[in-house]
């Protein structure tokens, strides 16, 4: 989520998504900050994959693309990100990280720019996890290894304090069709607290279990629902 992002990768200002293709694969839009009179903030238009394997280990791919859908921004110099990856392997009860970047910035940058970001990129598998142990992890619809009929449009995740994350749906034909969106209770949402849930639109009903898990069902078919999830 890029408002977990912005708590752990201090070059980045601001991500959202631009356009979903299926459950596990998205069009995405991020700008990096940029140093006042010295070098501009570079934009990033790509599209991610996310590989989820039956031994519970996942593998997130990003790369660039060119589209109309995000033209280049005044003031901005579009990047190029020939690949990022991460890959997360479950040891015991242990999680074994691996992060790959590779990025052309475009234009001149002076030399301690560029150092500072090859610096400060390969810290990024250690601010991750310090955040998750301070902050925990974000809500996310569960993996299924079937593709759904319930068109899932976009999701978003306001970083600490706020908190908040809505779920965007158009219902498909399959009337009944579940869902599941996880949460965090034992750092996100505390057990004392929890979630507020809410849903806007219709389509859809949802109820929380108050131990981590919304379940979401269908009830009608072609309509537009938002889900949302807030702190109690």
């Amino acid at each position: 989520m890029p408002g977990m992002r912005k708590l752990w990768d201090p070059r980045t200002e601001q991500g959202c998504m631009l356009q979903r293709f299926s459950r596990n694969e998205v069009l995405f839009y991020a700008v990096t900050k940029g140093k006042r009179f010295i070098a501009s903030p570079r934009d990033i238009v790509g599209v991610q994959k996310d590989y989820v394997e039956r031994d519970g280990s996942c593998m997130i791919v990003q790369k660039s693309v060119e589209t109309d859908v995000a033209p280049e921004q005044a003031g901005m110099r579009r990047a190029t990100l020939d690949l990022s990856g991460w890959h997360f392997e479950p040891q015991g009860e242990d999680l074994k990280v691996t992060y790959i970047f590779r990025i052309g910035l475009g234009g001149m940058i002076p030399n301690a720019i560029v150092s500072m970001a090859t610096t400060e990129t390969p810290l990024c598998t250690g601010r991750a996890r310090d955040t998750f142990y301070e902050y925990g992890y974000a809500p996310y619809i569960r993996h299924t290894p079937d593709e759904p009929s319930t068109i899932f449009q976009k999701e978003t995740f306001e970083s600490p304090p706020i908190r908040e994350y809505q779920c965007t749906v158009t219902t498909g034909q399959q009337i009944g069709e579940m869902f599941e969106i996880a949460y965090d209770l034992r750092r996100m949402y505390r057990p004392e607290g929890g979630v507020q849930v809410a849903v806007k639109g219709e389509g859809v009903q949802a109820v929380d279990d108050g131990k981590g898990t919304v379940r979401v069902q269908t009830t009608e078919s072609g309509k537009t629902a938002t889900v949302v999830l807030t702190p109690r």
